[in-house]
């Protein structure tokens, strides 16, 4: 988990839906692509770390 809590990318892409008052389902239903494969849990372990 952690190389994916600490892809740039996605950390600042996470951060910019969580200050938009996603919750963190829709976080990960935002980022689902070939680029990025999280899970409810890379995405709070994220917000709970960058909050």
């Amino acid at each position: 988990m952690a190389a994916k809590s600490s892809n740039t990318a996605l950390l600042k892409k996470s951060l910019e839906c969580h200050k938009q008052g996603l919750p963190s389902k829709k976080i990960v239903e935002e980022l689902k692509n070939p680029e990025f494969k999280v899970s409810k849990s890379v995405i709070a372990e994220i917000i709970k770390k960058n909050n």
